[in-house]
């Protein structure tokens, strides 16, 4: 049985000139010592079944993305910035060579609710590769026919789909680009709708 260490780990032991009888205390110190932090995230190692398997994977915070070689990927974690917020997030880092190193958020999903324009009421959040996924109710009349993909900084459409709120199958309109400025989409503009009908919409976007 390892014994739960006395002392902080040392990396200069054994020393150059030690006989393993004078290491000895030293050594059971250091395996000590290994044996704990490894068990911290791991079964452990003298466990009667699944010894070494994880149990959790622990990623130390990265000033910013490490460097890929080709034939690499990499799995980290960092501080992501937002105007009114910072958090945390797993990133994955493609092979270099491909895409240019090009990195990947991959959590840290969250639900965003812009304000309600008129007969609109929606959410947004993003999602790995520069998407961002717009969804929610509106409701089109001849009054105000217009879908904001807010925040405005949709770069491209993916998809735009449409379905009627209910159970009574209508039809469903279609959807043109209203306002675009300079590399942003700004706002589509229903048509074919159903006037007075709550269509449940989704749309998928870059950023």
């Amino acid at each position: 049985m390892i014994p739960t260490p006395q002392d902080p780990y040392n990396n200069k032991i054994p020393g150059a000139n030690d006989f393993l009888a004078v290491s000895q205390g030293d050594f059971l110190s250091d395996f000590g010592q290994l044996y704990n932090a490894f068990v911290r995230n791991h079964v452990a190692l003298d466990a009667a079944s699944s010894a070494g398997d994880h149990t959790n994977i622990q990623f130390a915070l990265q000033g910013q993305g490490p460097n890929t070689n080709v034939g690499e990927i990499s799995l980290y974690s960092k501080s992501v910035v937002k105007p009114s917020e910072t958090f945390d997030s797993l990133f994955l880092r493609y092979q270099g060579g491909q895409a240019a190193g090009q990195e990947v958020q991959m959590t840290n999903y969250q639900l965003y609710q812009p304000e309600n324009q008129p007969g609109q009421t929606g959410t947004f959040t993003f999602l790995p590769g520069g998407l961002i996924l717009y969804f929610g109710f509106v409701n089109f009349s001849k009054t105000n026919s217009n879908l904001d993909l807010k925040p405005f900084i949709t770069t491209n459409l993916i998809a735009v789909n449409f379905c009627t709120k209910g159970t009574i199958p209508l039809i469903s309109p279609w959807v043109e680009i209203l306002s675009e400025q300079p590399g942003l989409i700004k706002t589509l503009m229903g048509q074919s709708f159903v006037e007075n009908t709550e269509y449940f919409y989704i749309v998928l976007g870059n950023t």
